[in-house]
């Protein structure tokens, strides 16, 4: 699948955040969709087009990431799509004790940008090798 075919969804609360990392994956090539907090986000993926990925943040108004992957993995149609968790350090470290069937893989913030883009790469070129088999 090439980059540019391939659509990634970022939620995030924080505008900034959400609009760096948008533009960082942008110029990588990817498609990018953003949600402001996991109702959002739910909206977008039950409207719209299925993503290669998402990108979560776990503090969030309304709904936070942890309560969107619950969600998530109850829905047949969206409980395979990877997650990669980007969340402040305190949080990361509690989340480590989570399944790890619930999170493709996690970043702390402040995130490199070399680091999201190099976990990004990671998840959907595991996630190529499983859709091959």
């Amino acid at each position: 699948m090439d980059d540019c075919d391939t659509l990634i969804l970022i939620v995030d609360d924080d505008d900034a955040t959400r609009e760096a990392f948008a533009i960082l994956l942008s110029l990588e090539g990817y498609r990018v969709q953003t949600a402001a907090d996991g109702l959002e986000a739910l909206e977008r993926l039950h409207a719209g087009e299925r993503p290669a990925l998402i990108v979560l943040d776990l503090m969030m108004p309304r709904m936070d990431g942890a309560q969107l992957r619950q969600r998530l993995a109850r829905d047949e149609e969206l409980a395979g799509i990877p997650i990669l968790i980007c969340t402040a350090s305190g949080r990361a470290r509690a989340s480590r004790s989570l399944p790890p069937t619930l999170a493709a893989g996690m970043l702390e913030k402040p995130v490199e940008p070399t680091h999201l883009v190099a976990a990004v790469r990671r998840v959907l070129s595991e996630q190529s090798v499983i859709s091959d088999q």
